[in-house]
């Protein structure tokens, strides 16, 4: 499988990492209980920072998936 580094999805990854802060927000103020869910998405956000901090410091990275873990189905049925 053919290797794609992150250089050239970097505004596809800004795009999802904008949508993730909006659901945090909106979660926060219509589901505040809701902490894991929460939780998850804040998750996701840091793990889209560290391909940022590591692109950042050594020019690009390559990845073939990146993979969130999340145990709420419905939630990525929309993001998809």
């Amino acid at each position: 499988m053919e290797k794609q580094g992150i250089e050239s999805h970097c505004a596809d990854l800004m795009l999802f990492n904008q949508y993730l802060w909006r659901k945090a927000r909106e979660l926060e103020e219509n589901e505040s209980a809701n902490l894991r869910r929460i939780d998850q998405v804040y998750e996701m956000i840091k793990g889209i920072s560290k391909i940022f901090e590591v692109r950042a410091g050594h020019g690009s990275i390559e990845t073939d998936f990146i993979y969130f873990k999340t145990e709420d189905t419905i939630f990525w049925r929309g993001c998809l």
